[in-house]
């Protein structure tokens, strides 16, 4: 199976944004309340989200006070959608088109960076650098994904549904027979935050929970 293209992927999302955030499930709960014990996000905290998508995240971090928002979104169609949803109720929203690589930020401007399952898009390296950057000294970096399996042993669903998508090509963000997903795989992630001498007291958690379809 092929693994889709970066540049492809960030644009695949952007043919039906609302088709796209409907089939979308939103994180946990606890998720949000570890932005806000942990990371010290409330109202007034200066924010950058990487790749909103829909903005299904983006929602609850204006809600809990991000403030000013700055989300980079590389498709234009998904930036018109969430400046259409968001933009009029959450003025301290600031949209920019573009790659996170490529855009233009200012540095050490931030208290808390954030990501939802979209880093597997980034540049790995050149997105930890810059990212550590632009935040303050003290400031919070958090990047986090919806995982489709079972981590505790065999997936029927993942197993039975197999045959039909072989012909597709592969994020990324998913694992295969001899490496585990981009999101799992902790020992990389850690080790390329290691690797950028900001950041400092990385901790990651896994956070379990059953989704019902129709």
């Amino acid at each position: 199976m092929l693994e889709i293209d970066r540049t492809q992927g960030r644009r695949a999302f952007g043919e039906d944004p609302e088709g796209y955030k409907g089939a979308r499930p939103d994180y946990p709960s606890v998720l949000y309340e570890i932005l806000e014990t942990h990371c010290g996000l409330r109202p007034g905290t200066r924010t950058f989200e990487i790749g909103p998508g829909p903005g299904l995240a983006t929602r609850h971090l204006l809600e809990l006070g991000a403030s000013p928002l700055t989300v980079i979104e590389p498709d234009p169609r998904l930036a018109k959608f969430l400046a259409g949803k968001l933009g009029a109720a959450f003025p301290q929203l600031d949209i920019q088109v573009g790659t996170f690589e490529e855009v233009t930020l200012p540095p050490s401007a931030f208290d808390l960076g954030a990501c939802a399952s979209a880093f597997h898009w980034i540049d790995e390296s050149v997105g930890l650098r810059k990212a550590a950057r632009m935040l303050v000294p003290g400031g919070w970096w958090a990047m986090w994904w919806n995982v489709f399996s079972d981590t505790a042993g065999d997936d029927p669903f993942h197993q039975a549904t197999q045959p039909l998508l072989k012909v597709l090509e592969r994020s990324p963000a998913q694992g295969s027979s001899i490496r585990p997903g981009f999101a799992l795989d902790v020992d990389s992630r850690i080790a390329a935050m290691k690797s950028v001498d900001d950041f400092t007291d990385i901790s990651y958690q896994i956070v379990e929970r059953k989704i019902v379809y129709d």
